[in-house]
């Protein structure tokens, strides 16, 4: 049987042996040790600037005026109104029933007629800030504590929990906190089958 191109293909050359047409623009045309001395100068640069590198947690960044950490709440201002229960996209904030006793001049000013107060799901919050914008009281805020992970699974902060900073929650007695925990994961369980 013959191959009808076959003297074609013998007559055509090797491809490895032949120049190439099209000139490659990727060539290197200058010596290796240029670019060596090139990125040097830069690692010579950078090496006498100051380290802009912080030792965390021995030594902490500034952090910026606005910035939005953990909620925080004043029980002598809240007024109970569920305006920030309201405002949470995502049912974080919900409403419990709490009695605070107030001085009888900040219970005139900012009663609370309901006893209720708000307590948060800091593991489910986004921190939008929504809840800071509608408190007409400034009672609900947040605070610049960015130091949040935690060894225990349930992080839902009862009010009382919730005006406290989290060094001073964890100088409280452990019993006492897991109990609080423990009845906040109860009440957002509760309140989670509510708004269902």
């Amino acid at each position: 049987m013959r191959v009808p191109n076959a003297k074609k293909h013998a007559e055509l050359p090797n491809p490895l042996s032949v120049p190439p047409t099209v000139i490659d623009p990727y060539r290197r045309t200058r010596l290796p040790l240029a670019a060596i001395a090139t990125g040097l100068k830069t690692t010579l640069k950078v090496f006498f600037r100051k380290p802009v590198t912080y030792e965390y947690p021995e030594v902490r960044r500034p952090i910026a005026e606005r910035y939005r950490g953990r909620i925080g709440l004043e029980l002598d201002l809240c007024i109970g109104c569920t305006l920030c229960a309201q405002a949470c996209p995502n049912g974080t904030c919900f409403m419990v029933d709490f009695k605070f006793e107030k001085t009888p001049e900040m219970n005139a000013k900012f009663p609370n007629k309901k006893d209720k107060m708000p307590a948060v799901d800091t593991a489910r919050c986004i921190y939008c800030s929504l809840c800071e914008e509608v408190c007409p009281t400034g009672a609900i805020h947040m605070t610049p504590e960015y130091e949040l992970s935690r060894t225990r699974k349930d992080q839902v902060y009862l009010p009382v929990l919730l005006q406290k900073t989290e060094s001073e929650i964890d100088a409280m007695d452990p019993a006492e906190v897991a109990k609080m925990l423990a009845e906040g994961q109860r009440l957002i369980t509760a309140n989670d089958k509510v708004r269902i």
